[in-house]
């Protein structure tokens, strides 16, 4: 067992925790006073934390800036494959989301219904001119 020494203060054993302050920081760098309150209580020894969380954003930045364009992006991808594979089907999806998103105040659903549009009547027309393909099948 070890005693204390000149300049050590108290006798404390070595598995003994420090002592902590009596003053908990929280992230904006001020003191905050400890609160006597359930925390203590229930944790005794423990400094309590105040943990206020960051600013908030309000600037506009990417994550609005991204959730923004849902609609707007849905409508794009609607657009590609009415061109490709079902132009009726998902053209008017495109179209619909395009404009949904418009009215949700995206500033591309305007363009992206104008885009399904465009690939609705274009995928119809590349399947009439170049696979020969009726719009309408007849019935036989």
């Amino acid at each position: 067992m070890s005693t204390p020494q000149s300049g050590e203060g108290e006798y404390r054993p070595r598995h003994a925790k420090p002592e902590r302050p009596e003053v908990s920081y929280s992230l904006s760098d001020e003191p905050v006073e400890p609160s006597h309150g359930a925390h203590e209580a229930k944790y005794p020894g423990r400094p309590e934390v105040s943990y206020g969380g960051l600013p908030v954003d309000d600037s506009g930045g990417d994550a609005e800036a991204s959730a923004g364009k849902t609609w707007s992006t849905v409508a794009f991808v609607f657009a590609v494959i009415a061109l490709l594979f079902f132009p009726i089907i998902f053209g008017v999806l495109g179209i619909a989301a395009g404009l949904y998103g418009s009215k949700k105040g995206e500033p591309l659903g305007n363009w992206s219904a104008v885009a399904a549009l465009f690939a609705l009547l274009a995928g119809l027309a590349i399947r009439v001119f170049f696979f020969d393909a009726d719009i309408i099948p007849s019935q036989n």
